[in-house]
């Protein structure tokens, strides 16, 4: 996978000593695709605990989509109070501004956030990322995001589910 991340990736999270970042919250838009889906699941789990420490129990938070947040301070402003964003408001995990940059390369939350865990090239994840970056892209119907889709429909008044 090629990288499309800015050097460096620019963030606003608290950071200790070791160079870990500490998350106290999460957000993502309602109804999040199949390419937050796995930015959340991969920030549940290693290597990404140990990059974003407090990941695993980080509270969900649901905002519209866009570049704005629910109480119109900044990305950077929610950052520093340790929220970290996923595919919105032009945070470090959204892949929509690299799309401008890259319209010919195929990218998605997830591919970004691989790219920084330095899993984007791991055969166990590669394939998995690739096939996300082409549907969230619309390059690629997935049986797995349209089963994403599905319960979204199921559920549309509910974004946790």
């Amino acid at each position: 996978m090629n990288t499309l991340l800015p050097s460096p990736l620019t963030f606003h999270l608290p950071r200790d000593e070791q160079g870990r970042y500490w998350v106290k919250r999460i957000a993502t838009h309602c109804r999040p695709h199949i390419d937050e889906c796995f930015c959340l699941w991969l920030l549940r789990h290693e290597p990404a605990r140990k990059l974003f420490v407090g990941t695993a129990s980080a509270p969900l938070e649901f905002w519209g989509s866009g570049r704005g947040t629910p109480d119109g301070r900044t990305i950077a402003e929610h950052e520093r109070e340790g929220m970290l964003v996923i595919g919105l408001g032009s945070s470090a995990f959204d892949e929509h501004p690299l799309r401008g940059l890259h319209p010919h390369r195929h990218t998605s939350a997830a591919s970004v956030l691989a790219q920084a865990l330095g899993i984007a090239d791991d055969p166990v994840y590669q394939p998995l990322l690739e096939e996300i970056a082409l549907h969230d892209s619309g390059k690629l119907p997935s049986d797995l995001a349209t089963m994403v889709k599905l319960l979204h429909e199921e559920f549309p008044n509910e974004p946790r589910r």
